[in-house]
């Protein structure tokens, strides 16, 4: 299950589930430290769950998902249905995986959306409400995608990246999550500027 389980062959997918994959284990081996929850099975289950996240965008128009203008009211709240497809979709398999695993996974697909103070989606949960996966996971998520290149927008600088993560802390992230994040920033910028992908920032 650690491979991709992506059809769609793109740099998107590529770069942004790998990289996001690699953020997410480096705050885990962070959090870990003072974490007693972050045991060797969650560390795997997690890797695992990053690398299938955004599953449920294999159902999307690609139209849509790649589109270089701003998504009308409509086709946002198509791609908000990504999280709830992803569950679904995994519903629907026969995975032989721990019932840990499958629940890590599972949070994850369905609530890395979800946002601290509950204006995120799908279900519009709040902080401990949260899943910790899910919570890891969004942040390794929205500094990939703030970092690369996107149909919609230029790669941001490590340091954008960060002062809107900073900004964020305690509304769209966990405040702790953001601590451990600051804690290896430098680990971040070191992995960022180790990409060679042409939708990544250099």
């Amino acid at each position: 299950m650690k491979q991709s389980p992506y059809v769609r062959d793109s740099l998107y997918y590529t770069c942004h589930i790998t990289n996001t994959t690699s953020y997410t284990m480096l705050l885990v081996e962070h959090l870990a430290k003072q974490h007693a929850q972050i045991t060797p099975l969650f560390k795997t289950a997690i890797e695992i769950a990053a690398l299938w996240h955004d599953i449920g965008k294999q159902f999307l128009p690609e139209d849509i998902l790649s589109s270089p203008n701003k998504l009308t009211e409509d086709e946002f709240t198509l791609i908000k249905t990504h999280t709830t497809l992803g569950k679904e979709y995994i519903d629907t398999l026969s995975l032989d995986i721990d019932e840990q695993t499958y629940q890590i996974l599972s949070d994850v697909i369905l609530y890395h959306h979800e946002k601290f103070d509950g204006s995120g989606y799908p279900m519009g949960i709040a902080a401990n409400e949260i899943p910790f996966s899910a919570k890891i996971v969004a942040l390794a998520d929205v500094f990939e995608s703030l970092t690369s290149k996107r149909s919609y927008k230029p790669a941001f600088s490590f340091e954008k990246a960060k002062h809107i993560i900073v900004e964020e802390k305690g509304s769209h992230f966990d405040p702790v999550v953001v601590e451990a994040f600051l804690s290896i920033q430098e680990q971040f910028k070191a992995h960022l500027k180790s990409l060679n992908c042409s939708q990544c920032a250099a």
